[in-house]
């Protein structure tokens, strides 16, 4: 898999930091895979909240939120409507989720910066 290099390498970072909030969080909270959860009105209004409140993170933080180099497709199962999150996946597995990292990373970036955080349920 190739990726292109990145001058500022924190909105590639941020860009999937808000990729992982909405569809692994949604998916989980669904139970339902990327394909099912993501047509639905609650979950697209949810996720776009979640948008909101990483750009808002990010700008705070004096990351650009435009221009982040992505990654060319590779086949990547992320991209594929069958796909289940990672924490979906440990949740239906039994595993430990990846919730300090994936959930209260972001939630504490955005408290550092004073960047007000609301309940994602509409």
């Amino acid at each position: 898999m190739s990726s292109p290099p990145a001058a500022d390498i924190r909105p590639v970072g941020w860009r999937q930091a808000h990729a992982e909030l909405g569809n692994s969080t949604l998916c989980l909270l669904t139970e339902a895979t990327v394909g099912r959860c993501a047509p639905t009105r609650r979950c697209r209004s949810c996720s776009g909240r979640i948008g909101e409140e990483a750009r808002a993170i990010m700008r705070a933080h004096g990351i650009p939120t435009e221009g982040a180099v992505e990654r060319p497709g590779g086949g990547q199962s992320s991209g594929l409507i069958g796909h289940k999150p990672s924490m979906l996946q440990d949740y239906e597995r039994g595993r430990p989720m990846e919730i300090e990292a994936q959930l209260m990373a972001p939630l504490a970036f955005g408290r550092a910066a004073g960047v007000a955080t609301r309940p994602w349920m509409p």
